[in-house]
């Protein structure tokens, strides 16, 4: 089984790190547990890439569950075996990342 190369774009990128200092300030070890959940699913899209559905314009959502109310979109490209994950978005202020 081929394992994607995986890229975040700057604005993933830029949201990501902003998450994890917001949830460091509010408990102690809470920026490092989104953090490693957060890795854990990118883990699963590296593998497989296909799991979950594509919308027409060929992005994927995965929303990471109840204990993080945060969504990622990625978009896959099998020729070149690269994924790129465009958004990471707090799924109840969703329309501000789009």
């Amino acid at each position: 089984m081929t394992e994607f190369k995986l890229l975040l774009s700057p604005q993933a990128e830029r949201e990501l790190e902003r998450v994890i200092a917001l949830y460091r300030k509010e408990e102690f070890g809470l920026g490092a547990r989104f953090e490693c959940e957060f890795m854990a699913f990118l883990d699963i899209i590296k593998c497989r890439p296909d799991l979950f559905v594509a919308r027409d314009d060929g992005m994927r959502t995965v929303r990471m569950g109840a204990k993080f109310p945060y969504e990622l979109e990625y978009k896959y490209n099998e020729v070149s075996e690269e994924i790129l994950v465009t958004t990471v978005a707090h799924q109840n202020l969703r329309s501000r990342y789009q």
